[in-house]
């Protein structure tokens, strides 16, 4: 996962967002996912992550889109905030994350860029919040330089290592 540099005001607005409206708020700060939960030997996942960063400059993003996405059970689902600037970046890491030993991992599902803000049990209630946050007009801007690779079937979350992109300090 990486976890954006945001300015003060944006990120205190999206973590309140977030606590009011995804459960994991209180163990996860704001991130985007680039390489799905899997059970992989984490040296393994180290190493991939090593060789997919090597080549990815830090991501520069805008993010004003708002989706509201069903779970897999159809029912439910999560409210995604989506990068317009920075998204093929952020889709070109995933598809490196992917290759090679990490390809047994990848699933069968349209990868979109996102941070996760909300999510709840009836998906009506996502697309409302969806709906709720996307009249709001927010812009959120930053940057990405690193990944972090983390256990997270552990509370607090564990991490297990972190990879600068190329050319981050």
């Amino acid at each position: 996962m990486a976890y954006p540099a945001l300015n003060e005001a944006d990120a205190a607005w999206l973590e309140t967002v977030r606590l009011s409206h995804d459960p994991q708020a209180s163990f996860i700060r704001a991130h985007f996912t680039l390489l799905f939960p899997c059970e992989a030997d984490p040296d393994v996942v180290l190493g991939q992550a090593q060789r997919a960063l090597a080549g990815a400059p830090p991501t520069h993003f805008t993010a004003r889109e708002f989706q509201a996405v069903r779970d897999r059970d159809n029912v439910g689902g999560h409210v995604f905030l989506v990068p317009d600037a920075g998204r093929l970046q952020f889709a070109a890491v995933h598809e490196r994350l992917y290759s090679g030993v990490l390809r047994e991992h990848l699933r069968a599902v349209l990868f979109v860029p996102h941070i996760t803000v909300g999510a709840a049990g009836d998906f009506q209630n996502c697309a409302a919040l969806a709906a709720e946050l996307a009249a709001s007009g927010r812009l959120i801007r930053g940057t990405v330089g690193t990944a972090s690779v983390v256990r997270v079937d552990v509370r607090p979350i564990e991490s297990l290592g972190s990879i600068g992109f190329a050319g981050s300090s």
